[in-house]
């Protein structure tokens, strides 16, 4: 077998994680085949190995839309930067976008979450109003245990 058709070893690393799954950093292990098969092997507690007919399928599945990419371990180190994370002076437009769109999305998700739970109270006190020492002046009571972290009785 010579260099040009031996198997190329690779890290993927990601600059970004849109998931809140695998985290940024190196992500993954890799071994991309003459034929252009691919092998990766997840990091992590719950590390898999998964084999994909191109390292193009993988990247479209696992690629967070460009935040992802295989270094390959014969690639010059001038070609492989020191951290895989954006700085001020390096993160693209697009990737601003995102981060704020993400931002945004959570800060709108608390948002609702915190709405809806004011609801489930304000029903857990009309539950007990309706019924003070009833079924339902029970429920309210374990309603609000839960809600404030309570333990129940």
């Amino acid at each position: 077998m010579t260099a040009a058709n031996a198997p190329r070893p690779f890290i993927l690393r990601r600059s970004a994680d849109h998931t809140a799954v695998s985290g940024a950093d190196d992500v993954a292990e890799g071994v991309l085949f003459n034929d252009g098969t691919t092998v990766i092997r997840w990091r992590g507690s719950r590390a898999s190995t998964v084999v994909w007919a191109s390292l193009n399928d993988a990247l479209a599945v696992h690629g967070h839309d460009g935040a992802t990419r295989p270094v390959f371990a014969d690639e010059p180190p001038a070609a492989q930067p020191h951290s895989s994370r954006p700085t001020a002076s390096t993160i693209t437009d697009d990737q601003l976008d995102r981060l704020h769109k993400q931002r945004d999305f959570f800060a709108h998700a608390a948002e609702r979450a915190e709405a809806a739970l004011d609801r489930v109270r304000d029903l857990a006190h009309r539950m007990r109003a309706g019924s003070p020492c009833g079924a339902a002046a029970v429920y309210a009571e374990r309603i609000e245990q839960a809600l404030d972290g309570r333990e129940q009785q």
